[in-house]
C-alpha cells in the first residue's frame, strides 16, 4: 500500500486533559503524555496559566514586601555589622602584612598572588570603613528623613509663633493707612508712582514695632503650636521651658524679649 499509515486521533476527557496539562506545566520542564486537542481544552488551559502567572507576581510582591527589614531592624543590622568589623580589623591587618611578606619574600610576585592582595586589601579597607562608621550612620534612611521631617515642624511652629508674637496686630491697620495715603499721592506718572511705592514698603519695614511679650503665655503658645504640629521631642520643649522659667531670655531690661529687639533696633538705627 503506498498509503502510510493514518493515526487517529481520540478526544476524551477534554476538560480533564486540560487541568492536566496546567498541572505538569507548572512542575516540570515537559508537557506530559496528555494535552488538551479541542479549542475549548486550550482556550481553559491558556486563561489558567494567565491567572496562575498574576498569583505568583502578587505572591512574591506580598512576600518581598512581609520579609523586608523594618526600620529598626536595618539600623539594628549595621549596628552589629560595625561592632563584628571592629573585632575582626585587627586580624584583616595582620592577615594582609603576613601575606605581604610572604610574597615578597620569595623576590618574585606572580599575577594572581598580586591580584589576591589587592582584594584583601580593597577587603581591609572596607571593613576599616564600617568600623569606623558613626552610630548615626548606623539609622536607616527612612528614620533620618523622618526626624529631619520632624526637627523642621517643630522649628516652624515655634518660628511661627515667635513671629505672631512680636509681630504687633497694629501693623496691619498702619499697612492700611499707608496704602490709602499713598493713593492720594499718585502722580500719574508710572515710575514715579512705583519709586514711592516701593519707598514706603521700605519705610514701613524698617518701622517695624515690638510689643512687650509675657514670657509665660509666650511659652504655653509656642508649646500648643508644637504640639499641634505632631511633635514629639520631649526632651526639647522641657529644656526650653526650664531656658524661659529661669528668665534666660531677659537680659537687657524689665521688658523681656519684646523691649531687648526693640532696644537693639534702636542702637542700630
Amino acid at each position: 500500500d503506498s498509503h502510510p499509515t493514518t493515526f487517529r486521533k481520540e478526544n476524551d476527557l477534554y476538560l480533564q486533559n486540560s487541568l492536566w496539562f496546567m498541572f505538569v506545566t507548572s512542575t516540570t520542564v515537559g508537557y506530559g503524555e496528555t494535552v488538551p486537542g479541542t479549542h475549548m481544552g486550550r482556550t481553559v488551559a491558556a486563561t489558567v496559566t494567565l491567572l496562575g502567572i498574576n498569583y505568583c507576581s502578587l505572591l512574591t510582591a506580598a512576600l518581598s514586601n512581609a520579609l523586608s527589614w523594618s526600620p529598626e531592624e536595618k539600623s539594628a543590622l549595621n549596628l552589629c555589622n560595625r561592632e563584628q568589623a571592629r573585632s575582626h580589623v585587627q586580624e584583616m591587618a595582620s592577615a594582609i602584612l603576613g601575606l605581604w611578606w610572604k610574597r615578597r619574600s620569595a623576590g618574585f610576585l606572580t599575577k594572581k598572588q598580586r591580584a589576591k592582595l589587592d582584594r584583601m586589601k580593597r577587603l581591609f579597607a572596607s571593613t576599616i570603613k564600617i568600623a569606623t562608621m558613626d552610630i548615626e550612620d548606623c539609622a536607616d534612611t527612612t528614620v533620618k528623613i523622618d526626624t529631619l521631617a520632624q526637627n523642621a515642624r517643630h522649628v516652624e511652629s515655634a518660628s511661627f509663633a515667635i513671629f505672631e508674637r512680636l509681630w504687633p496686630a497694629a501693623e496691619e491697620e498702619e499697612s492700611q493707612s499707608a496704602a490709602a495715603r499713598f493713593a492720594t499721592l499718585k502722580t500719574g506718572n508710572e515710575k514715579m508712582d512705583v519709586w514711592r511705592e516701593k519707598s514706603e514698603e521700605r519705610m514701613r519695614a524698617a518701622a517695624i514695632r515690638y510689643r512687650h511679650a509675657k514670657q509665660k503665655s509666650f511659652v504655653k503658645k509656642v508649646m500648643a503650636r508644637v504640639e499641634k504640629a505632631g511633635s514629639r521631642l520631649a526632651q526639647e520643649r522641657a529644656d526650653l521651658s526650664g531656658m524661659f522659667d529661669s528668665d534666660f531670655f531677659n537680659t537687657t531690661s524689665d521688658g523681656g524679649l519684646g523691649n531687648a529687639h526693640a532696644a537693639r533696633r534702636g542702637g542700630l538705627r
